[in-house]
């Protein structure tokens, strides 16, 4: 079936992860006898998909709306989101995608909590549609009333061309920037927007803190330039031999990468190690602690809220003295020196602008650019996922 030449298509979609899964699947179920080619550069569907969430594929939230994202048009997301909205995407997985769905507060699962399932979901609506594995695109072109898509195996004819091959992060899934070059043959260089790894872990400078890898603890983050603050999320934070992450540190980490190409300095990462507490309310704590045990030693009276070893790290620089030590809890101290990279980011920011496309995420007549290589990213949580899902949709 994957020979070229062998028939034009209404629609080619280059990319099967979950951008162009959905594409697929939504326009054949919309219009069964549509002639729909899916081209992937791996030997399977969905390998993005498959590692999402760590293998167990958060598709959406319940509680997203289109201001937790960050993108160059607002506008147009919100108008995409409101008509391909999560009850819409969970109405199509369960009703005609045949998945089960599980839930965890405002996270949402295949009720296997497996992202094979998701994608095996998948597979059987695309029966009818033409899959071919192994083909890697080299160029597109117009040629007049239809566009030639060439792969390194093939040539195939098109009237519409869906852009859905991912964007730089996780390069080992197929998703390595390819797509972008692709895009810009359409594309004014000003509806590009840099991309940067976002969803990624931050590295840091203190050695005290490298020590307490593996450490895990609830806290409230704030990114500074200086004293100006960039972002700010809540979550478990979690200390590794190279620096942090954990949740709330991978949503701040995309505005860590656009400050430092806006070219901020002097970028910290400061963490109240106790949330919804300030620091009066921490240093009334702690004196209430050692009123009520003056027999032990500051390490031991923070081994009641830390383990030891954060305990001893926290006493350490915070010199024993309980003032300093209130102000170090509220405001544990990372210096920022870069992420670990698009090898390790979850998702891209950047991309092509949303604001060059229209609602149905048209770019010029016949060619669409959907998913991650648009420019558009949320944080953890399934928001990325439903991005992808609602711009398949449109």
């Amino acid at each position: 079936m994957c020979d070229g030449h062998n028939r034009i298509y209404d629609v080619i979609i280059i990319g099967g992860g979950a951008s162009g899964l959905m594409c697929a699947s939504y326009l054949h179920y919309k219009v069964p006898s549509m002639k729909v080619l899916v081209l992937e550069r791996n030997n399977k569907l969905g390998s993005k998909v498959l590692i999402t969430g760590n293998g167990r594929c958060n598709l959406t939230n319940t509680s997203i709306t289109y201001v937790d994202y960050s993108t160059d048009c607002h506008e147009t997301l919100k108008e995409i989101l409101d008509k391909y909205s999560v009850d819409k995407t969970m109405e199509y997985f369960q009703d005609v995608l045949g998945l089960h769905l599980g839930f965890k507060d405002d996270l949402v699962y295949p009720n296997s909590f497996k992202s094979s399932s998701v994608v095996d979901a998948f597979k059987f609506a695309l029966n009818g549609v033409d899959v071919c594995l192994n083909e890697f695109v080299k160029t597109t072109s117009s040629k007049g009333d239809y566009y030639e898509v060439v792969t390194e195996n093939n040539t195939f004819e098109g009237d519409n061309i869906v852009f859905a091959g991912g964007g730089s992060a996780a390069p080992k899934t197929g998703s390595d920037g390819n797509i972008y070059r692709l895009i810009l043959s359409y594309a004014k260089r000003e509806d590009f927007t840099q991309v940067l790894p976002s969803l990624v872990q931050l590295k840091t400078v203190e050695q005290d803190a490298h020590k307490l890898a593996g450490t895990r603890v609830q806290s409230d983050i704030t990114l500074y330039s200086g004293e100006m603050s960039i972002a700010s999320f809540g979550g478990e934070l979690m200390f590794t031999d190279y620096g942090v992450s954990g949740i709330c540190v991978l949503c701040v980490s995309g505005y860590y990468s656009q400050a430092v190409m806006e070219g901020k300095r002097n970028i910290i990462l400061k963490a109240n190690l106790l949330p919804g507490m300030n620091k009066d309310d921490i240093l009334k704590l702690l004196n209430r602690k050692v009123e009520l045990f003056p027999d032990r030693s500051m390490v031991e009276i923070l081994m009641g809220f830390f383990t030891r070893e954060l305990s001893e790290v926290i006493a350490s620089r915070g010199s024993n003295d309980v003032k300093k030590i209130a102000e170090i809890i509220y405001g544990f101290t990372f210096t920022i020196t870069g992420t670990l990279g698009f090898d390790n980011a979850q998702v891209t920011s950047g991309g092509i602008n949303l604001g060059a496309l229209s609602s149905n995420c048209e770019l010029i007549p016949g060619v669409f650019v959907i998913g991650e290589a648009v420019n558009v990213d949320g944080p953890c949580g399934g928001y990325n996922l439903q991005w992808s899902w609602a711009s398949g949709m449109a």
